[in-house]
């Protein structure tokens, strides 16, 4: 939440290098929040990619194009460093561009976060309802 929100405050006063990067500390985050604590983003995000192969992943890393992922880093890593001193290429870096990071950030908390949780609450009340069905009511005979 914190990287989301400092990411919306530099977008909102044109800092467009300082959104990307927020977003790209805020995936750095997501991961350790889902359990590849070690090393940095780019580390993070080859522990997931093992972690796929050995199948082992958490379900929403198989639901997410790996692609965006990465993208997403990359964006952040090019809005950082000095990239051969050429501060032309941050041109690229608008509000066109941090809507579609918005975007996919937004699907990836959807699908780590949201998901699961309605999951749990739906299948909870269904779950519920099943077992009394199951049951039966003795006084309906």
């Amino acid at each position: 939440k914190y990287y989301l929100d400092q990411a919306h405050r530099s977008q909102s006063v044109g800092a467009f290098s300082a959104a990307i990067a927020m977003y790209r500390a805020a995936l750095d985050y997501l991961l350790f929040d889902q359990g590849f604590e070690k090393g940095t983003c780019g580390t993070k995000f080859n522990d997931l990619e093992a972690k796929k192969g050995e199948g082992s992943a958490p379900k929403w890393a198989d639901e997410i194009n790996p692609d965006l992922l990465k993208i997403l880093k990359e964006l952040g890593d090019g809005a950082i460093h000095p990239n051969d001193g050429n501060v032309e290429n941050q041109k690229i870096l608008d509000n066109g561009l941090i809507a579609k990071a918005m975007a996919a950030f937004r699907m990836l908390l959807e699908l780590v976060y949201e998901r699961p949780e309605k999951d749990r609450m739906l299948l909870g009340g269904l779950r519920g309802a099943a077992k009394t069905l199951k049951g039966g009511d003795a006084k309906s005979g």
